[in-house]
């Protein structure tokens, strides 16, 4: 609440944040007055901490319910968050959104299309239509450009205001982020996905929006739900075309042990690498990729560290993958984002 007050000093009047389950159930919210709120997708995360699905969507109920909330959006495309809306106070209105052009829903997608460039979404909303035209790739951010304009417009804002407020949206740092790359050079993304679920959508996104190999650069951290690790292994396995298994953040697990468990997750048949060292299995994977494929660096998005035995040592996927590009022939015309 203190950087709340510090930006009300400065003249703010309305923040958009993101609010963890943990802070939910801790009550860290519970002050704030919140007039608006949106719920995405529910899949398997921190149930090191709830211990159940049941309880992890308990928690992010909580938002739902929150006291004096007016307007509510959420995912229908996603079962538990769609049966949210029961949890809703009286005069909470609701609005939902559909990446499937379902006509139940307020707001839907009724034409998609992703190629290299990004995505193009095709809105209706009663008798009125619009179109997203954005840089951003992945499915899901489909579903957040969606989402996105649905909030706008649960507060007021115009469909066609909406609309071109979302066509330029800008990535965050470490979702589903284009690293700038020459022609002849692979497309390079990095993305914090680093549950089955999150990694699923990804590979499945990027299978939509290049022609060539998927390359998956991951790991699995160590002191968290040691039970995903031979599901996001499969995962992988199943979608990506080279698989290569990598250091995520181990804290104090030995590396061997994070890998024995990952690997019980992949059959028989796939081939995968292993290479503990995180800067190399991301040059690896960048100098052997073809130019029409996709390199995912998958885990740690955004986070400029590596921890390891209680140590946290400067490290960034960005800054690895930038590297391996320089040193991977290609020409000068550069591709992707700034």
């Amino acid at each position: 609440n203190r950087v709340l007050h510090e930006m009300l000093q400065r003249g703010a009047r309305c923040v958009t944040m993101e609010t963890s389950s943990h802070g939910l159930v801790q009550g860290r919210v519970d002050g704030l007055s919140i007039f608006g709120a949106l719920v995405t997708n529910i899949s398997r995360d921190h149930l090191d901490y709830h211990g159940t699905m049941e309880e992890y969507t308990r928690a992010k109920s909580l938002l739902v319910s929150h006291p004096g909330l007016e307007h509510l959006v959420l995912n229908l495309d996603d079962e538990r968050v769609a049966a949210m809306s029961r949890d809703r106070q009286p005069q909470c209105a609701l609005w939902t959104f559909s990446l499937q052009n379902r006509d139940d829903a307020t707001v839907t997608a009724t034409k998609v299309h992703f190629d290299q460039d990004g995505i193009s979404l095709q809105v209706r909303y009663a008798d009125q239509t619009a179109t997203i035209q954005s840089s951003l790739i992945g499915e899901f951010n489909g579903a957040n450009l969606l989402a996105g304009l649905t909030l706008l417009m649960s507060t007021g804002i115009p469909l066609s205001q909406a609309a071109a407020a979302m066509s330029v949206a800008q990535p965050v740092a470490g979702r589903m982020q284009r690293v700038p790359s020459a022609a002849g050079q692979p497309m390079v993304v990095i993305d914090f996905a680093h549950t089955p679920d999150a990694l699923e959508k990804v590979l499945l996104s990027l299978r939509r929006h290049v022609p060539g190999r998927i390359w998956c650069v991951f790991g699995c951290g160590g002191d968290r739900d040691a039970g995903k690790r031979p599901l996001m292994a499969e995962v992988v396995a199943d979608l990506a075309d080279e698989v290569v298994i990598t250091a995520d953040n181990p804290r104090s697990e030995s590396f061997g042990r994070i890998v024995a468990q990952m690997v019980k997750g992949v059959p028989e048949k796939v081939a995968f690498q292993v290479i503990e060292d995180r800067s190399a299995a991301v040059a690896h994977a960048i100098s052997n990729a073809e130019a029409d494929d996709v390199v995912l660096i998958a885990g740690k998005g955004h986070e400029n560290y590596q921890e390891i035995r209680g140590v946290k040592h400067p490290y960034s996927d960005l800054s690895a993958a930038t590297k391996a590009l320089l040193e991977t022939p290609g020409n000068d015309d550069a591709r992707g984002e700034d």
